[in-house]
């Protein structure tokens, strides 16, 4: 089914300019449509299609703002979104094919990144072009980058390559973004050290195209190294992988003791009362990490526990446009209520503040986390805060359903835990003890240096 196309008005606007860069910008384009539309909505007639693509628009204005892009407009079913680089574009096509709003719809998606025109609510250009050719050369469920896309990160590992000298005996190279250096580097570079690359990130379900450019440079490597066992992608069950968990550092800034009177005076600083009890959440500030609905679990939780307050502590201070919009957002919805307190990151507060709101929480919460593992939830654990996580990343990792905290999977589910916790002190002493016990066997930065002393070890047994 095809309709006229509808602008969304949003690239007109000086704020779309500001995002993006100027008029005359470099940015990536993601093309989406529904596979076999036109046959859905002649099986299921147009007022249940519109409520098909209705549900499928949202899920698709949901996953743009969480990967921090930029609607352009619709198409009939078709979306048109930027985004600052080829690698958010790719996060957002297969979340949204992972999850496209609606159990009857199916999509493709073509990415092409290159220069474009924003002009009069519309972008244009060769780029926006191709992007279109590269989804309707899509038949099935897919998604496909560009050749124009895979060959800017190939040449900006090549330029990182020049830089890198032939006089270390190990080098380490840290997620898929830099993961081609190695490729690149002189042949003196790459004979003389041992080269491990270190992936933070699930790679688990990697988009197939993204992930037969990522292979052929990962397998090169002397060692490769995840964070966890599930974040390893199948196609690397052959190659020997090593599997180093983060961990927190329990007599550092964030993690030491701290004085009773020093946290109560810390609280008071930002305005919260010691003596009422607290939830929090320490995350990025991004859509991934849903302080939104984190606002939603205190206004329930609050009718039923006298006096709740809610810190909510953005991790960084947002940067780029889209962060900031989330974020004054945020700030915005906490404003209807006088007992949530919002702390931005490095510019308002420390670790050691960061210490003290923790210790001072009767319950820590971590409402979603768009990748990584999250360790600062090893952190609440360790000072025996009983934990409520959503199942992202390395927090299932890290808390044990029921045994050292408890995960959830819906703001309902949040609020009974959240809740539950508050209501028994006895139920959240036990499940703080043991989760004290779980990072003391796991997540202390001990076992970390082991781990990371015995593969050096058998990286230069190896010889060169």
């Amino acid at each position: 089914m095809r309709s006229s196309c509808r602008p969304k008005g949003e690239t007109s606007t000086k704020s779309f300019q500001d995002w993006a860069g100027g008029e005359q910008v470099t940015l990536a384009i993601v093309f989406t449509d529904v596979v076999g539309s036109t046959a859905l909505g002649e099986e299921i007639r147009d007022e249940a299609m519109n409520e098909v693509r209705r549900a499928h628009f949202a899920q698709s204005r949901r996953l743009i703002g969480q990967f921090q892009g930029r609607e352009i407009k619709t198409i009939g079913d078709s979306f048109m979104a930027a985004f600052k680089c080829a690698g958010s574009a790719l996060d957002y096509a297969r979340a949204l094919q992972g999850n496209t709003g609606h159990p009857q719809v199916r999509i493709r998606a073509g990415i092409h990144i290159g220069p474009m025109r924003v002009e009069a609510g519309d972008v244009f250009g060769g780029t926006v072009n191709f992007a279109a050719r590269v989804v309707g050369a899509i038949k099935d469920a897919e998604i496909w980058l560009s050749d124009r896309a895979k060959e800017i990160y190939v040449t900006h590992n090549a330029q990182m390559a020049e830089l890198v000298p032939a006089d270390y005996d190990i080098i380490f190279v840290h997620d898929p973004q830099p993961a081609a250096i190695r490729s690149f580097v002189s042949e003196s570079a790459r004979a003389g050290s041992r080269w491990v690359f270190h992936s933070h990130l699930d790679l688990s379900s990697a988009e197939a195209s993204a992930w037969a450019l990522l292979r052929g440079h990962i397998v090169s490597y002397d060692a490769v190294v995840f964070d966890a066992e599930p974040f390893v992608h199948p196609d690397l069950r052959t190659v020997p992988v090593t599997i180093i968990r983060p961990a927190i550092d329990p007599l550092g800034p964030r993690n030491m003791e701290l004085s009773e009177e020093t946290v109560q005076t810390i609280l008071r600083r930002y305005g919260i009362d010691p003596e009422r009890p607290l939830i929090s959440q320490m995350s990025p500030c991004d859509p991934g990490s849903d302080l939104l609905g984190v606002i939603d679990v205190h206004d329930r939780v609050r009718r039923e526990v006298a006096g709740l307050q809610l810190a909510l502590i953005a991790a960084n201070s947002p940067e780029d446009a889209a962060s900031v919009a989330y974020f004054d957002e945020v700030v915005r919805k906490s404003m209807e209520y006088s007992d949530v307190h919002i702390l931005r990151g490095v510019s308002e507060i420390g670790n050691v503040e960061a210490n003290a709101f923790q210790r001072a929480s009767a319950v820590v919460i971590q409402k979603g986390l768009r990748k990584g593992f999250g360790i600062w939830i090893s952190d609440a654990q360790w000072k025996e805060r009983p934990v409520v996580t959503s199942r992202d990343g390395g927090l299932a990792q890290q808390v044990l359903d029921g045994e050292t905290g408890f995960l959830a999977d819906s703001t309902e589910a949040f609020a009974d835990r959240v809740g539950r916790l508050l209501r028994d002190p006895e139920l959240a002493g036990r499940l703080g003890k043991a989760g004290h016990q779980h990072v003391a066997k796991h997540f202390l930065l001990t076992r970390f240096l082991v781990d990371s002393l015995r593969l050096l070890t058998d990286l230069t047994k190896e010889g060169r």
